[in-house]
């Protein structure tokens, strides 16, 4: 299933691939979107300001958000604990970005997002 989403105030357009009508995404299951985040979000003023990349937080906040947005049984969730997060390439302004995301135990997910096919960043976290 397919749907077109603004997540407001983080990025200017988002498409999302999701596994099942139902909004469910079982152990083993992926969600996937694509996205850009505008040139002015906030994120990218103090990050750095001579040349601007994307934040770590705002990557992790995007899992969260992607989840809250997507699952069923995401209403109220937190994040527990970053498990791991390896910010490998930056992310700049208007790139066009895809992640991936897995539900790997109940409460675990694992996310890698892509710049082309280039990957970004990996960040495996817990939620409650």
């Amino acid at each position: 299933m397919d749907q077109s989403r603004e997540l407001i105030g983080k990025i200017s357009r988002a498409k999302i691939h999701l596994p099942a009508s139902d909004h469910s995404l079982e152990v083993g299951g992926h969600i996937q979107i694509e996205a850009s985040f505008r040139a002015d979000n906030i994120g990218f003023q103090g990050h750095f300001p001579s040349r601007p990349i994307l934040p770590g937080f705002l990557q992790i906040q995007l899992v969260l958000d992607v989840l809250q947005l997507c699952l069923k049984d995401a209403n109220g969730i937190e994040l527990s604990a970053v498990d791991s997060a390896k910010f490998v390439r930056p992310i700049l302004p208007e790139e066009k970005i895809r992640m991936e995301i897995e539900r790997v135990a109940e409460k675990t997910f694992h996310a890698v997002i892509f710049v082309a096919e280039e990957t970004a960043s990996v960040i495996k976290l817990e939620v409650s």
